[in-house]
C-alpha cells in the first residue's frame, strides 16, 4: 500500500468505528426507553414510539397499576 493510500484508508476506517459505536449508542437507549404495547381486542399488537399519542398517558396509567399492586401485595 503506498503511502498517499493511507490517509483515505485510515479516515475510511475511522469512520466506520465511528458508525458503528454510534450505532451502539442509539440501541442501548432504545433498550432502556419503556415500551408501550397496546393490545386491540383481536389480539394484534402495536408498540406505541416515545412521543406518540397516548403514549405519556399510558406510562402514567401502568405506573399507578403498578402502585395499586404494589400496595395490595404489601398489605398481604
Amino acid at each position: 500500500m503506498s503511502s498517499a493510500n493511507r490517509p483515505g484508508w485510515l479516515v475510511n476506517g475511522l469512520l466506520a468505528v465511528a458508525e458503528n459505536v454510534g450505532a451502539a449508542v442509539r440501541r442501548a437507549r432504545r433498550e432502556r426507553e419503556p415500551r408501550v404495547v397496546r393490545v386491540t381486542a383481536d389480539g394484534r399488537r402495536h408498540t406505541l414510539e416515545p412521543g406518540a399519542r397516548g403514549y405519556d398517558r399510558a406510562l402514567e396509567l401502568a405506573d399507578e397499576m403498578i402502585a395499586v399492586v404494589r400496595t395490595e401485595s404489601d398489605e398481604q
